[in-house]
């Protein structure tokens, strides 16, 4: 399935035009952090659903308490419903350590497992490779590696290969 990721930069999508070119899926950024909520994120949801699109939602990890930023989430996405995984999207390291990172990661798909939300990761090859450990490798993993045709992770069940 082919899909596209949009946020608050994405502003007037045409969103049958957008199934019309092939794509199947729009994930929307909800969140960031603990207080950002995408301002365009109703009116983008109930553009996808009225086009037909499937919909996925995402939170960018930043280096807080991940149990507040997950509620931040949750609280944003509660009266939404997806038709993907909920994505914790993990791209930079904040100057936190490995084990740090790892563990936002866990607990934050941890908050979201136990509120009856299946979690993935969205994060880039080397991101994946460096900044997290075996302590999330159990979760799904949603891929980006630009300009090539196979991402280097081995076990993903998405792949982004290109920023447009």
């Amino acid at each position: 399935m082919k899909g596209i990721d949009i946020s608050s930069y994405q502003q007037n999508v045409d969103f049958v035009k957008v199934k019309k070119s092939g794509v199947e899926i729009v994930y929307i950024k909800a969140t960031e952090g603990i207080t950002y909520t995408n301002p365009l994120l109703e009116s983008q949801y109930s553009g996808a659903m009225a086009a037909g699109l499937k919909i996925g939602l995402y939170h960018y990890l930043r280096e807080n308490d991940p149990i507040l930023e997950a509620d931040h989430f949750i609280d944003a996405i509660n009266e939404l419903s997806a038709n993907c995984k909920y994505v914790i999207d993990v791209e930079v390291a904040l100057g936190q350590a490995v084990s740090k990172i790892s563990s936002n990661v866990r607990l934050f798909a941890d908050r979201l497992l136990a509120n009856n939300y299946e979690p993935c990761i969205y994060t880039g090859d080397n991101f994946y490779a460096n900044n997290l450990n075996d302590t999330v490798k159990d979760i799904p993993l949603w891929v980006a590696h630009y300009g090539v045709t196979k991402p280097d992770a081995v076990s993903y069940i998405g792949f982004q290969y290109s920023s447009t």
